[in-house]
């Protein structure tokens, strides 16, 4: 029998994935002798595909740090994503989520209540006129915002464009001096940012954002308007149908798995302050699990593209 937080990893990678458990400690094969766990940069020597690597990196990063009961939804996270395991079918209109998926978590397009997990949503509001005043003062010197990628630009549209303070859990230093109160409010007030970060994100006058999802079920985006156009019914979001209009220092959480979209067609800019953060159903040790997931993501990405440049 397997202690409990190896079978764990075990079960992480898929019982079938014989590849994968020949790169975990010996003592979680089967008939085999105990031996001493090796590290990830091991189980990249020993694995083949690129896949199989990522897996096998997280198995051995979660039997360290979990036992099986903490994230028996991120094991079942791993299997849809593996497609080892069919999505379950939502039945609510414009609820598109990917194979990114945790089961068991509430699903609505607008989450209007604030529960205890979400008390910072109250206290980032009573604190956004510091954010608007430190946003208006930087955008009378500098034009600072961009698109992320061509993939992005595609999805979002060219009207559509940010300035990131955080992304996959690093501070982008430069444009922390450029914001520091802002910066130093979202510490302070333990906002708990998922790895897609948070933002200043712009909307050009005259421009939209096609309808489409983010997919991914366990994020929830906070949308905190700081400079909305004065003819306010022009510069909407729709979630699943339902439409709503920003307002200057009031926050609206939304689910980006289900479909949506935005507008502005007045003849100002809009400018907003997004926040990803962890779905308030995820325990603590799932919303560890989920970051150390997606950090050996972006470290097996950034190898890719590493190597791509040489």
């Amino acid at each position: 029998v397997f202690p409990t937080r190896y079978f764990c990893a075990w079960l992480i990678i898929g019982v079938n994935s014989g590849s994968c458990l020949s790169s975990l400690p010996r003592w979680m094969q089967p008939r085999v002798q105990p031996a001493q766990q090796p590290r990830i940069a091991v189980a990249k020597k020993q694995v083949q595909s690129r896949k199989d690597q990522f897996w096998a990196a997280v198995a051995l990063e979660f039997s360290n740090k979990f036992d099986f009961h903490e994230i028996g939804r991120i094991i079942e996270f791993g299997k849809y994503a593996r497609g080892e395991m069919p999505l379950p079918r939502s039945e609510k209109a414009g609820h598109e989520y990917c194979e990114e998926y945790v089961p068991g978590l509430e699903a609505k397009p607008w989450h209007d209540e604030r529960t205890v997990s979400m008390s910072w949503i109250s206290e980032l509001e009573s604190r956004s006129s510091i954010i608007q005043a430190e946003l208006a003062a930087v955008l009378t010197k500098d034009t600072l915002f961009s698109g992320d990628s061509a993939h992005q630009t595609a999805v979002m549209g060219e009207g559509w464009s940010a300035l990131r303070l955080q992304r996959l859990g690093q501070w982008n230093e430069a444009n922390m001096a450029r914001f520091p109160k802002t910066a130093a409010i979202l510490q302070e007030i333990g906002v708990p940012i998922a790895m897609r970060g948070c933002m200043f994100a712009r909307q050009a006058p005259g421009t939209s954002v096609v309808r489409h999802s983010d997919g991914r079920n366990f994020i929830l985006t906070a949308h905190l308007g700081l400079q909305i156009p004065k003819d306010s019914e022009k510069c909407w979001i729709e979630v699943a149908g339902d439409r709503r209009c920003w307002e200057a220092g009031k926050i609206g959480v939304i689910d980006t798995s289900f479909v949506h979209a935005t507008a502005n067609e007045s003849d100002e800019e809009r400018h907003v302050l997004i926040l990803d953060f962890w779905h308030p159903d995820l325990t603590k040790c799932e919303q560890e699990a989920l970051k150390i997931l997606y950090d050996l993501r972006y470290e097996f990405d950034k190898e890719i593209i590493e190597r791509k440049n040489k």
